[in-house]
């Protein structure tokens, strides 16, 4: 075997004898060459050569000369290496980990190894905003590593070089990925509520969030703001594990309002919407009375309707409210519901008659008594309401999703509609009956893969 350089010429001769003369035929990897500005032959009684000027990749391979006379034939083979630097690695470069502090990327090999083995990789990276590219490592034997020391929520890029003997080859560069973990952190919980309020603390209780991020939440915060103040202020100062926490330290006769944050591994959520205030304050009497009564729904025998939580409490836990209706053409208000009083905000009143018309009024019940009722502003006629199927998709959704195989993948849809629309999820070349949990409610429809492959991979198509 020979080996030269490229850019070297280089000349290969053979020792030929024969009578009469023989026919002197060179070819290379079995195809015949022939005379050019960079290969030319030269033959004598004792010896055949081609000389090769200049040389690329392209004249590496196996030559044979071939000798032919009236007596025979004979022939020869020998072997040229023409070396360069390697080709780029092959792409695309793949983020297999990421988290704040670090991210685990692979490559392939090169194409064209330059004609003999790869030494090392480099790797560098880049801060996108700063644009400064920084040398991670020149001793990279595999093609995987990890890049640590990145900041969390920094851009960045990665290049990878292939060395050989003969020098480094041009760059393979990756896509810009952000150092963060590969979910989010949890949507923001519902406001909290004062279930209790005395001179000396509050008790809040509040439900989890709708949607965890991708990640389980760990726990709960809980920020509180004097109404004439701007500033919130944490009040716990370890993770809260339940849905209710009482808040001590505060100032008797001072208004508040709380909010509450859910927490995974990838942060805090957005604040909840704060609670309406509170008046530190031990029992004085019967609540307020709701601000308003809305109906927010009706079908042909439902009509649905909420209300906010009274301004006060009387200063004593709220038992709960009192939901009346009184059909249009009579005298008699009708408790709503069967239990005495209903604890949520929120109350489908059900068996109507369709096509009726109906007065509704919301009444807050403490330990004391009852506030006056507030009654809805019109009255409201009993039919089923219509409202054309709407899809609120999160931007995130609109971007290439990238996960490591193994983890859970859940996308998280909310809808509107009236009818509750109906919701299909499809992909191609997927049963995604057998193969996903697809659950779908009056608010949003959800697909869960619980442990992803890369058969996952593709496009999921939603029709509402």
């Amino acid at each position: 075997k020979n080996t030269i350089a490229i850019g070297e010429s280089f000349k290969l001769a053979v020792m030929v004898a024969g009578k009469p003369a023989p026919e002197i035929v060179w070819s290379r990897d079995g195809k015949r060459l022939a005379k050019s500005d960079r290969l030319r032959f030269e033959n004598t009684e004792k010896y055949t050569a081609v000389l090769i000027k200049n040389a690329s990749r392209k004249e590496a391979g196996v030559y044979s000369v071939k000798a032919t006379n009236d007596s025979g034939q004979d022939s020869v083979k020998v072997t040229l290496a023409v070396e360069d630097k390697p080709g780029a690695p092959q792409g695309p470069v793949k983020v297999v980990d990421i988290n704040p502090e670090f991210a685990v990327i692979t490559w392939d090999v090169p194409a064209d190894d330059g004609g003999t083995n790869i030494t090392n990789y480099i790797v560098e990276r880049c801060d996108v905003k700063a644009q400064d590219w920084v040398k991670v490592s020149s001793a990279v034997r595999q093609t995987k590593i990890k890049i640590t020391k990145l900041v969390a929520g920094s851009a960045y890029q990665f290049r990878v070089f292939a060395q050989n003997v003969n020098g480094v080859g041009p760059p393979l560069v990756s896509d810009v990925i952000i150092a963060k973990w590969p979910f989010d952190p949890p949507m923001a919980p519902d406001a909290p509520k004062p279930i209790n309020v005395t001179k000396d603390f509050v008790l809040l209780s509040w439900a989890p969030p709708l949607e965890d991020g991708g990640s389980e939440v760990m726990g709960y915060h809980v920020d509180r703001k004097d109404v004439t103040h701007t500033n919130w202020t944490r009040v716990n100062r370890r993770l809260l594990r339940e849905l209710e926490y009482e808040v001590g330290g505060v100032d008797e006769g001072h208004e508040y309002e709380f909010r509450v944050l859910a927490e995974n591994i990838a942060g805090d959520s957005k604040p909840s919407a704060p609670c309406q205030p509170v008046i530190v304050r031990d029992p004085v009497g019967p609540p307020l009375a709701p601000e308003w009564l809305d109906v927010t729904d009706t079908t042909t025998s439902t009509v649905t309707l909420r209300w906010p939580m009274p301004q006060s409490d009387g200063g004593v836990r709220l038992v709960g409210y009192l939901l009346e209706m009184r059909k249009v053409g009579t005298d008699t208000w009708e408790r709503a519901h069967i239990p005495a009083t209903i604890r949520h905000t929120e109350f489908t009143v059900e068996k109507l008659t369709e096509g009726a018309a109906y007065y509704f009024r919301v009444t807050a019940v403490n330990e004391i008594g009852s506030s006056e009722p507030r009654e809805a502003e019109s009255t409201t006629v009993v039919k089923q309401c219509e409202e054309p199927p709407e899809v609120e998709l999160d931007v995130t959704y609109k971007k290439t999703v990238t996960l490591r195989a193994g983890v859970p993948l859940r996308f998280y849809v909310p809808i509107k509609g009236k009818p509750t629309p109906a919701c299909t999820w499809e992909k191609e070349d997927s049963d995604l009956e057998n193969r996903a949990q697809i659950e779908t409610s009056e608010v949003a429809t959800s697909l869960t893969i619980h442990n992803t492959n890369r058969q996952d991979a593709g496009k999921f198509h939603l029709t509402v």
